[in-house]
């Protein structure tokens, strides 16, 4: 069963992936690192793209959630605060 966090975060967190494909730089590696990598090397880095990928992705999770309980604090001690006055 998900979460409310679990829930926010697939419905209203915006990943802005940068389109390397589009990147003119990026691009010019990534052919070099095809042309001069051997077949395990480029096995052991596409290995490592996709862990980078999946470590970047539960930061991001992380992020959100703590983000998220930070808002509601402040959002909590803001209606707090109005009510004393």
């Amino acid at each position: 069963m998900k979460s409310a966090v679990d829930i926010l975060y697939e419905n209203c967190y915006y990943q802005n992936p940068f389109d390397s494909e589009k990147d003119p730089v990026l691009s010019n590696y990534r052919s070099l690192l095809r042309r001069e990598l051997t077949k395990r090397q480029r096995k052991f880095l596409l290995r490592f793209e996709d862990r980078f990928g999946l470590l970047l992705e539960q930061q991001n999770r992380q992020f959100f959630e703590d983000g998220l309980r930070l808002g509601m604090s402040l959002g909590a001690l803001a209606d707090d605060t109005e009510e004393s006055f």
